[in-house]
């Protein structure tokens, strides 16, 4: 029965800190209809050499909805650069 005040000590002491430490909870909701044109990078943009475009949210399989999001077209933009330029010679001769 000694061991009864000395858990309930422990247990006080353990949890007054808890209760006077300030406790911000921010909450916050958000409500979108619809799908946004695009995020913050705009239409596309390039990183590491692909160039990413976006692709609007469209009814998938199934009838689920699948969000806008940015994919990576597959041919790295040097050499769609590369392929460019030929074709600008061949048209041009330059």
């Amino acid at each position: 029965m000694r061991t009864f005040p000395k858990l309930l000590l422990a247990l006080i002491l353990a949890v007054t800190p808890m209760m006077l430490a300030p406790n911000a909870q921010a909450q916050s909701l958000s409500i979108s209809i619809g799908d946004r044109p695009y995020y913050n990078r705009g239409p596309s943009y390039h990183d590491g050499g692909y160039e990413y475009y976006w692709v609007g949210g469209h009814r998938g399989r199934h009838g689920r909805w699948t969000r806008g999001h940015y994919v990576r077209r597959t041919t790295p933009l040097r050499q769609l650069h590369r392929e460019h330029k030929k074709l600008h010679r061949a048209i041009f001769g330059r």
